[in-house]
């Protein structure tokens, strides 16, 4: 699986960008639970996006202080997102690959 057992920071910049955690076949940083996963440092929800694997209803989301830890399948990892809190995981923010 695509970023099994990493753990990288993904820094996007000024303007929009997409961060890619997934597509049409699998998402990414599934396998190994809170081992592997996307360090998010400067997601702006309404100017970058997600991109995702399947659909809204295979990813829950939890706080963790100014964190966001976005989990597939409600146990495997796959990003935390610095500074935010929540995202709409059916808004203009997300697709799904």
């Amino acid at each position: 699986a695509t970023g099994y057992f990493e753990q990288d920071t993904l820094t996007g910049g000024s303007g929009t960008d997409t961060f890619i955690l997934g597509d049409t076949s699998a998402a990414y940083y599934t396998g190994a639970g809170a081992q592997d996963f996307a360090l998010i440092t400067d997601f702006t929800e309404g100017e970058d996006i997600l991109q995702l694997y399947g659909s809204a209803s295979a990813y829950t989301q939890s706080t963790v202080g100014n964190e966001l830890h976005l989990y597939y399948g409600g146990t495997e990892l796959v990003a935390i997102l610095e500074n935010v809190t929540s995202i709409n995981l059916n808004g203009a923010s997300v697709s799904y690959g």
